[in-house]
């Protein structure tokens, strides 16, 4: 379990950078359209067909900058999974692998060197502008014509799937790089939630209460956990009062950041909504219904069981992997009735859909760049083609067939007790990771294997649970600014967002008076807030035209 537990944290984390840093430069030309029916389901079938470039009669060579870490194995290219893709295309890639901790300078080291490899993954979370920004510095290539001549499995899935053909295009249509797609089971699909909110069902149980929906069920809720169990931080909160999923701000529909709605773009601190869920907090707080020390216990710090498996705090946003299993495995408690239950978030009025500010469920995932260092870019693109088609993700997420892995004769696939109950006593979690490329997978990335060590798992149930909260105000994951437009949001935003963060704490905690919040809103508009709302606003509409 606790590979699964770091794992699902390092996923995260990737991901929330990965959508923060997202935005880039874009053209100014109009989209390209779409060839004719026709011609799509040609490039579709194409998908299914084997590539007579691999393997190759001489082994070629490539060079490739990811983000990777294992605790048992130091070498990405020591991976069965990877040493079979070597032994399909009979390429070698010498591999750069970084940790999530290390990430950041290490990219902007080599950037600054120019000594980067041949193919390079998370330009998107890590390079200044992203990947459109990094081929108007020439430091990528554009993929367009490279997608055209060298890759007819990328080809057609973008072919045949209008939502991925509008994300991984820039606003002027062509290619900037190639994204990883999220697939279930090789069926590009948007992963299930992966965090959320989750309460303690057995207190819930004892009480005869149901989970809480309404902000009023949750307020009982609160108040039953601190006069019933006693729990000094009921609700813990981040440091800065709100969460980047908004788990109480939306009930007042806002996000706590910039969203859309109906294609206008907003900013949460600037509506009315913020208002009030600011006013709704400084309540509970007063109540001692949140954490009085949420600036600084660090008890909202997704895994920390020393709140809410501890009965210190009966309510958190957390990740799937963070099971009453996990916490009574880690000794973080004893009750054997110990047991949380996921829930959705909070609404206004039963009825209401609950909302979420942050998504899991986006197709897209780490975005891949050939760099201008590349001899052989054809190669390159190939070989990157190799892993969008149509079986190569069955390697890399469940390994060997036969050896770490089974397929049904239904198409299912399972797991064998090479994995399931390893002779050399490793867990499942991390024995797959001894077999399989797992999160650094590069084409198509199928997120239902990290669930399928156990398919009843209170995992699944929790993503299932959270998958019902809706997304519809969330801004598009590929949405990209101009240089202009990002000179701009960067010269504005960050002294907005410091000033919202510490009026927010200040509103909740009552060392600044709600009277206040009228200058506070006035004061935020001065900053320029303004002109980050019109930075995004026109990429949102050419995104729209994409």
């Amino acid at each position: 379990m606790r590979l699964r537990a770091r794992n699902s944290m390092v996923c995260l984390l990737v991901m929330v950078l990965s959508l923060s840093l997202l935005a880039g430069c874009s053209k100014k030309e109009e989209p390209k359209q779409q060839d004719n029916q026709v011609e799509d389901q040609k490039d579709s079938e194409k998908q299914d067909t084997a590539d007579d470039f691999f393997p190759l009669e001489e082994t070629g060579k490539l060079s490739m900058w990811l983000l990777w870490s294992n605790d048992y194995i130091e070498d990405y290219n020591d991976l069965p999974a990877v040493q079979k893709f070597e032994q399909d295309t009979n390429v070698h890639v010498d591999y750069t692998s970084v940790t999530i901790g290390e990430a950041q300078e290490k990219f902007g080291l080599m950037m600054a060197s120019g000594d980067y490899p041949d193919i390079v993954k998370h330009a998107n979370a890590y390079y200044v502008g992203g990947p459109v920004q990094g081929v108007e510095d020439g430091v990528f290539i554009d993929m367009t014509d490279v997608v055209e001549q060298y890759m007819p499995n990328y080809k057609a899935l973008r072919a045949g799937n209008e939502q991925v053909r509008k994300e991984t295009c820039a606003d002027d249509g062509s290619l900037p790089c190639l994204w990883t797609l999220a697939t279930n089971n090789g069926v590009i699909e948007g992963e299930r939630m992966w965090l959320g909110m989750t309460v303690r069902k057995d207190w819930l149980e004892e009480q005869n209460m149901e989970e809480p929906h309404t902000l009023e069920q949750w307020h009982d809720y609160l108040v039953m956990c601190r006069d019933v169990y006693g729990a000094d931080a009921p609700l813990v909160v981040e440091k800065t009062g709100v969460d980047f999923i908004g788990s109480f701000t939306t009930a007042f529909g806002v996000y706590p950041g910039m969203y859309q709605e109906n294609g206008i773009v907003k900013y949460g601190p600037l509506e009315e909504g913020y208002r009030e869920f600011i006013e709704l907090f400084r309540d509970w707080y007063a109540e001692g219904l949140i954490d009085k020390d949420f600036v600084s216990s660090g008890a909202a710090d997704l895994g920390n069981g020393a709140y809410i498996a501890t009965g210190r705090s009966g309510a958190t946003c957390t990740v799937y992997a963070m099971t009453a299993d996990f916490f009574h495995q880690t000794g973080y408690t004893q009750e054997e009735d110990f047991y949380l239950l996921p829930v959705t978030a909070p609404v206004r009025t039963e009825g209401d859909t609950p909302q979420t500010a942050y998504d899991a469920r986006g197709l897209l995932k780490e975005s891949i760049n050939i760099t201008n260092n590349c001899k052989n870019v054809e190669l390159a693109a190939r070989w990157l083609d190799y892993f969008y088609a149509a079986d190569t993700w069955k390697t890399a997420s469940y390994g060997i067939e036969g050896e770490s892995y089974i397929e049904n004769a239904d198409g299912s696939i399972d797991f064998t007790d090479l994995i399931l109950q390893n002779p050399d006593g490793y867990t499942p979690n991390d024995a797959v990771g001894l077999y399989t490329v797992g999160t650094a997978g590069t084409g198509l990335y199928n997120w239902a294997a990290a669930l399928a060590t156990d398919k009843e798992s209170e995992q699944i149930k929790a993503q299932y649970k959270w998958n019902e909260n809706a997304s519809d105000l969330i801004l598009p994951a590929s949405l990209s600014l101009t240089s202009e437009e990002s000179t701009t949001y960067n010269q504005y935003f960050t002294d907005c967002k410091t000033m919202v963060d510490e009026m927010t704490v200040k509103f909740i905690m009552g060392t600044e008076p709600m009277e206040n919040y009228d200058n506070f809103v006035e004061s935020l508009k001065s900053y320029g807030i303004q002109n980050c709302i019109d930075a995004y606003q026109a990429a949102m509409d050419r995104y729209n035209k994409r």
